[in-house]
Order: C-alpha cells, then structure tokens, then sequence
C-alpha cells in the first residue's frame, strides 16, 4: 500500500501518466522464464495500491472500502 502521492510519481515514472491510480502491477519476469529449482514458487511480480484512492473510490461507488481492496488487487 501507498500513497496517491507515491503512485502518482510511479504512474508517471512507468506509465508516462501524470495522474494518480489506484492501483499498479509490474512483472517480475520479461522475456524468457527464469530457470528456477523445482521447488521454488514463481513470483509474477510486484502489485502497488493507492489506499488513498481505493478508499476514496469506495465511497464514490458505494462499495465496502474491503471489497473495493480486493477488487483493485485483483484488477492489478
């Protein structure tokens, strides 16, 4: 979790948007997959949530600040 602030500079360092977000998904992996042991779990990435403007999302949509969070999460 993070600010909308933080998102905002991270929206605009990755994505070239000068705007806030609520949410942002990088990939771990581009390109060919790692070789990993067997055993190990493949990581998919890095998921960042704006709870400043998840929260204020769920206000505007009339949802339960949860299941807005899990909404966003799964949409990152």
């Amino acid at each position: 979790m993070t600010s909308a602030a933080k998102i905002h500079q991270l929206n605009l360092d990755y994505r070239g948007i000068d705007k806030p977000t609520d949410v942002l998904s990088f990939a771990l992996e581009e390109g060919p997959p790692l070789a990993l042991p067997p055993d190990m779990p493949r990581q998919l990435g890095d998921i960042v949530v704006s709870l400043e403007t998840t929260l204020r999302q769920a206000k505007e949509y009339a949802n339960q600040p949860e299941a807005e969070v899990a909404w966003v999460i799964c949409h990152g």
